[in-house]
């Protein structure tokens, strides 16, 4: 039992050196068009740290914070077409990720993720 249980251990230590290492952080950015919703992101992404959303240009630019939808959230979405201010994304890690924004952005300004 105390070489399983040491074995155990040494499996656990393996799995967690193998995290993503968070000094490989880049900045993504993706001007939003308005009326789409979903955009395919690079095949090397993970997660994201701390996703925002610019509102506007210049020195009047706003900078929020989205939360994210799981897909059970996301699929509840009665509306999925609904143009607005994005404030949510739901995260698809496939193959090929891709991100999801509800509301779809409108054509009011100009939003940058």
């Amino acid at each position: 039992m105390a070489d399983a249980y040491t074995e155990c251990n040494l499996v656990q230590v393996e799995l967690s050196n193998r995290v993503p290492n968070l000094w490989l952080d880049e900045l993504y950015t993706q001007i939003l068009t308005a009326g789409t919703a979903t955009y395919t992101l690079p095949v090397r992404l993970v997660a994201f740290k701390a996703p925002y959303i610019t509102i506007g240009t210049g020195s009047t630019a706003t900078d929020i914070v989205i939360t994210p939808y799981s897909v059970y959230e996301y699929s509840a979405i009665p509306n999925k077409t609904q143009q607005g201010q994005p404030t949510t994304y739901w995260l698809n890690m496939q193959e090929t990720p891709e991100v999801t924004f509800w509301p779809v952005p409108d054509s009011s300004t100009t939003y940058t993720f």
